[in-house]
């Protein structure tokens, strides 16, 4: 069975992009293609994914201009000829038996969407070689788990076995059959949540999916993401992705009411992280305070403090919820950013 790897690039580190690709080229399973998209690179970043490509003949560089990392999924998409298709970020590293262990079971089982495990890069509790000596735990999906699935891919984070595996929101760690995948595009219009729409809009339109429980993916938490640093268009994107994701989700449902809940809790911090608690943030004291007062009063964001909500939520996310009713979120989290700050000192 052929593969299509589909890698965006945009102006990145030449030895990190060389991680993940000789990542992928180590992967015991060799029949795929690697679709490298720079999406509008500068020419040094450019010349540098050249080089890269040159390492092996399966790799094929499209260039586009700067669109954005949806766009350029898209274009990888478009120009893919693998029965399946999968997604890697130009940061992050596979374990070498990713692609045998999973096209295996999609052969095997003939799904149309196959989701595994990610866990962080730096996680010292995994180990690739102790975990392919145990059998591989997967399982077909039924649709009343399917609906706790989307749950977990708009709050939660679902956890699973001792080496802090978890099943992502984004498109990595997925094998979707190319038929369906060209059907249901990245969302360009949004900047933020466009994976999340994605996997959602997935998961209503696969008729078989397995959940596959193995870390199969190595994810790289970029401090100079656009979740990092200050971006003046961060509360804009984000009452963007809200209504995206609120439409293809059913809020009548009370475990999706705790979990829209709980994302829209999350992206009020970073919404404080971009902004309110941010020394890089242009803006004055007046208009931060404005932009607090209206984060606390103002729908979308008043459902996350809704008692009504919180009957799913863990209860780490409903003290938070109630830390946002009652109008103390954003002075916790100011309180605990200085303990860190200090602690960090400290050492």
């Amino acid at each position: 069975m052929f593969l299509s790897v589909i890698v965006p690039c945009y102006n990145v580190e030449k030895e990190i992009l060389q991680r993940c690709i000789l990542s992928v080229l180590n992967q015991e399973y060799m029949n795929y293609e690697i679709l490298l998209i720079d999406d509008g690179s500068e020419e040094t970043f450019r010349s540098e994914i050249r080089d890269i490509a040159r390492l092996d003949e399966r790799i094929k560089v499209i260039t586009q201009s700067n669109l954005g990392v949806s766009a350029a999924r898209n274009e990888g998409i478009k120009h893919s000829k693998g029965k399946y298709l999968t997604f890697v970020d130009a940061d992050d590293v596979l374990v070498p038996y990713f692609f045998s262990e999973a096209v295996h079971l999609c052969e095997k089982e003939n799904v149309d969407f196959l989701i595994g495990g990610n866990t962080l890069l730096d996680n010292e509790e995994f180990n690739e070689v102790k975990q392919k000596r145990i059998p591989i735990n997967y399982r077909i999906i039924s649709d009343i788990e399917k609906e706790s699935f989307k749950c977990n891919s708009v709050g939660e984070l679902k956890y699973f076995g001792n080496m802090k595996g978890y099943y992502g929101r984004g498109p990595w760690t997925r094998l979707i059959k190319k038929e369906i995948a060209e059907n249901i595009l990245f969302n360009t219009e949004l900047k933020m949540g466009e994976d999340i729409v994605w996997n959602l809009q997935l998961l209503d339109k696969c008729k078989k999916i397995m959940l596959v429980e193995r870390i199969w993916y190595l994810y790289y938490v970029n401090s100079n993401s656009a979740n990092h640093k200050y971006n003046p268009k961060m509360l804009y994107n984000i009452k963007k992705e809200l209504p995206c994701i609120r439409e293809q989700i059913n809020l009548e449902s009370e475990p999706m009411r705790s979990a829209f809940s709980i994302h829209i809790l999350d992206e009020l911090k970073k919404i404080y992280d971009c902004y309110i608690g941010n020394i890089q943030c242009d803006l004055s004291k007046k208009e931060k305070k404005i932009i607090k007062k209206k984060l606390y009063s103002e729908k979308p964001w008043i459902f996350a403090g809704n008692k009504e909500n919180r009957k799913y939520m863990s209860n780490r996310n409903k003290m938070k919820s109630i830390l946002y009713q009652y109008r103390i979120y954003f002075g916790i989290i100011h309180i605990k950013q200085i303990c860190e700050l200090y602690k960090r000192k400290g050492k």
